[in-house]
């Protein structure tokens, strides 16, 4: 029973197919020349020319090329998906074998000549000679160009890396006014459907948006990708290391000055956390607003390092100095490790084993005197100050790195909802 049925359905399927379309060569030729014969392809394909025709589009995103932020450039990969109604291409199927749609070389009709109008590199319409276009017999016409659209992109780089950029495509139709040509979304977003993810990008959301033209104007249709950088390549290999650097570089305050690596190590520290800022600035755009926040996290780290290299160098020369320490800063050294308190001197009140002999009421009375010995103080040289001056450094220092991450934390923190949720 199931085989009969099934038997019958498979017959039922090539009657249809056979129904469906069984134009022969011939036939498609001819209905190549009928159609063709008198057409114009410069002209609307409207009987009346006072009337405007209706393009609808929309767009089929496949990959994300590219997204150059320093040339401010946006690489998409898509479909551009047109429609619209021929009128003067029209046909009966029953005259052309049943033939209800047919294959037209680009250039042997009117098509809408659409073109970038924020191309990175050059202008030009969307179309070569090889594609093809698919008219129906009631002239409902589908062009579907791919290519790879380049486009420029302005770049707001303020939380770079934690950036979400905004780039469109930008099409209108070259040479027409807004009520010769209406361009139409079919569809609020792009599709997706078949998008190929990113490495470096995120597609958050997309739009599609409709300029109309007038007079002297055409219309404009904008396709809208709201993209968000993948930070953690840039966290590994750029911010982590600038923070470890800018640790590091306050131990240099805790090498003995004798060993004669001081100098060596500040500068090598300075040197690479200026590297690190020619690299963040290469993958920067040459532009001044706006300035990311990560710019002027690294200038005040390599400010922070120039000013321990300064310190380094002048705490040495302090560390090697001869001759005596002036007074007040032997005075400031007291104060700052508490002299007073550690060397002042104390009396003791001491009891002599004499006892002189009262010669009235024959009493011993002791003889109490008093000891004024009392530890000195150490003398205060060159060496002890240059020790001193490195804890002060140290202290400073570490408290002002604090403070500097803490503040690019917290600027990051307060703008999350613009760094990371930026539509």
């Amino acid at each position: 029973m199931r085989s009969a049925v099934a038997f019958t359905f498979v017959l039922l399927l090539m009657y249809l197919s056979g129904n469906s379309y069984c134009a022969t060569y011939d036939d498609s030729v001819n209905l190549m020349d009928k159609v063709l014969d008198g057409y114009d392809a410069r002209q609307r394909p409207v009987l009346d020319q006072s009337h405007g025709i209706v393009v609808s589009m929309g767009f089929y995103l496949l990959t994300i090329q590219d997204f150059d932020e320093v040339a401010e450039k946006f690489s998409a990969y898509g479909l551009l998906y047109m429609t619209w109604s021929d009128q003067v291409i029209t046909w009966d199927p029953k005259d052309y074998g049943d033939a209800h749609s047919a294959l037209f070389k680009l250039s042997d009709v009117w098509y809408p000549k659409l073109v970038l109008t924020n191309p990175y590199s050059k202008l030009s319409d969307l179309g070569d000679d090889w594609m093809i276009v698919r008219i129906y017999n009631s002239g409902y016409t589908s062009f579907v160009p791919g290519a790879v659209f380049d486009a420029s992109c302005s770049v707001d780089v303020t939380y770079y890396p934690f950036d979400t950029q905004t780039c469109s495509l930008a099409f209108n139709t070259w040479g027409y006014v807004g009520t010769e040509v209406y361009l139409i979304p079919f569809m609020e977003e792009v599709d997706t459907t078949h998008f190929t993810k990113n490495g470096e990008w995120t597609l958050n959301s997309t739009s599609v948006t409709r300029i109309p033209g007038g007079l002297y104007t055409s219309d404009t249709i904008y396709f809208n990708f709201s993209i968000k950088r993948k930070p953690m390549f840039l966290i590994i290999n750029v911010i982590l290391p600038i923070i470890f650097m800018a640790v590091i570089n306050m131990l240099v305050f805790l090498l003995p000055a004798e060993s004669g690596e001081r100098v060596s190590y500040s500068v090598t520290v300075l040197l690479a956390l200026a590297v690190f800022m020619t690299l963040v600035g290469d993958n920067l755009p040459k532009t001044s607003e706006p300035m990311p926040v990560l710019s002027y996290y690294l200038m005040i780290l390599l400010a922070l390092s120039t000013l321990m290299t300064v310190t380094t160098i002048l705490n040495l020369r302090l560390c090697f100095k001869k001759g005596q320490v002036p007074a007040c800063v032997r005075s400031l050294y007291r104060i700052l490790y508490c002299f007073p308190c550690r060397f002042r001197k104390k009396k003791f009140l001491k009891i002599n084993q004499v006892y002189p002999i009262d010669g009235k009421n024959k009493n011993k009375i002791p003889v109490v005197t008093v000891d004024n010995s009392a530890k000195d103080e150490p003398e205060i040289t060159w060496q002890d100050i240059s020790v001193a001056v490195d804890w002060v450094a140290l202290v400073v220092f570490l408290l002002g790195t604090i403070i500097v991450n803490a503040v690019f934390l917290v600027i990051l923190a307060e703008n999350k909802d613009v760094a990371f949720n930026k539509n």
